[in-house]
């Protein structure tokens, strides 16, 4: 009797099962008539029914703006390296020695003769906002032995010449001792006579990167250099992203000199070299030398072993490694100065919050009311962003 009424219950479990499918499948069949009376729904509706994101009627969506306020009105311009970008014009050299794209109203200062020929391209009215390429030397020391060598010897007229000259070492010597190369130059090179010379004074590294260009199998330095100067002129400081390829010249009874290849720059005023950087590469990048011009610089032994070639892809070259450098940087140095400049400068740096771009704005922009929510003040890695625009007043 035990096993019977123990089948039993196995029955009874059994109809209830059976009664349970019953019920799902014509709640399922319920389902599927449903789904039929949503098909049946018009294009139209279905639509209004996408746009509102699901949620019916426009009064029942979630509110979209900060705390119910409408989205601030703000009088963006754009940056001046936007206008610099938008200004772009092509330029060729009244003596047929390159082309180039520069910003309208820049002016540009040549100089010297083949592979010693000087290209400065600038904003007169900032003129710490420029370019500028060399690109070759001769006239550098290959250390302080040879120039006391030379000082010794100072009163035959071809060593006084030689003494006049800088030291260079490193290709930091260079730039640190870049105006008394442009004082020997001016006074030893009469085809440099009326050349504006760019005023690196104090210079100071604060990075260096491999340059890598076509020379650095023979160089004894090849390189790019973040840096800081000051502008005597100006009595501003600048930075800028500055490159050379240093090599040995000639050396006898260990005394000689050294030459100095892909001399080039781009600087800004202290601290916006951020905002300017991408518009200054590409303008350094567009110098393009005349075919006439490239086989003069051919008698270059340096260059014949290179390949003639090489010479016009220089520039585009040199730009793509300091831009490289650029992004390669320590942005620390970026906080720091970018910080000193929005100071000085009387901005306060802000992000959108929806988009994440970053603005420099008015000084007393973050007291609106209206922009809490919607503007905030930078983090201090967000320095190192390129400039979206100017918020003004």
């Amino acid at each position: 009797m035990k096993q019977f009424r123990t089948m039993g219950r196995w029955k009874q479990l059994i109809a209830i099962g059976m009664l349970l499918m019953l019920v799902f499948s014509t709640t399922a069949c319920r389902l599927i008539d449903l789904s039929k009376l949503v098909g049946t729904e018009s294009t139209e509706d279905a639509e209004d029914t996408r746009n509102t994101g699901g949620w019916g009627n426009m009064e029942e969506q979630p509110n979209t703006t900060v705390q119910g306020a409408q989205r601030p009105v703000v009088n963006i311009s754009e940056t001046k390296a936007q206008q610099l970008q938008n200004s772009l014009v092509s330029y060729s050299d009244p003596n047929g020695t390159f082309t180039a794209m520069i910003p309208e109203g820049w002016a540009v200062s040549t100089a010297g003769y083949d592979m010693m020929y000087w290209i400065r391209i600038y904003d007169p009215e900032n003129p710490d906002l420029q370019v500028f390429t060399l690109l070759k030397t001769e006239c550098l020391l290959m250390d302080q032995n040879s120039k006391d060598f030379y000082q010794a010897y100072g009163s035959l007229a071809l060593y006084a010449t030689f003494a006049d000259m800088i030291v260079v070492e490193e290709v930091d010597d260079f730039y640190e001792n870049f105006m008394d190369f442009c004082a020997f130059m001016a006074t030893y090179e009469p085809t440099y006579e009326g050349f504006e010379y760019p005023q690196i004074n104090n210079f100071e590294t604060l990075e260096k990167f491999p340059l890598n260009s076509f020379m650095a199998d023979v160089a004894l330095e090849d390189t790019v250099i973040h840096g800081t100067f000051d502008d005597n002129y100006t009595g501003a400081k600048g930075e800028g992203m500055f490159t050379g390829t240093l090599c040995r010249g000639f050396v006898a009874n260990g005394v000689g000199c050294n030459m100095m290849y892909n001399i080039s720059a781009i600087t800004s005023p202290y601290g916006e070299l951020a905002e300017y950087e991408a518009v200054l590469s590409q303008i350094l990048g567009s110098v393009q030398y005349t075919d006439v011009f490239v086989q003069t610089v051919m008698v270059d032994q340096q260059i014949k072993a290179a390949g003639a070639a090489q010479v016009n892809q220089t520039m585009q070259e040199t730009s793509d490694i300091i831009t490289q450098g650029w992004y390669a940087r320590q942005t620390s140095y970026d906080i720091i100065s970018e910080k000193q400049s929005d100071a000085i400068l009387g901005y306060e740096r802000v992000y959108d919050v929806e988009t994440g771009e970053v603005y420099r704005a008015y000084d007393g922009f973050m007291g609106r009311d209206d922009i809490k929510g919607f503007y905030e003040p930078v983090t201090d890695d967000m320095y190192s962003e390129p400039l979206s625009g100017y918020i003004n007043e």
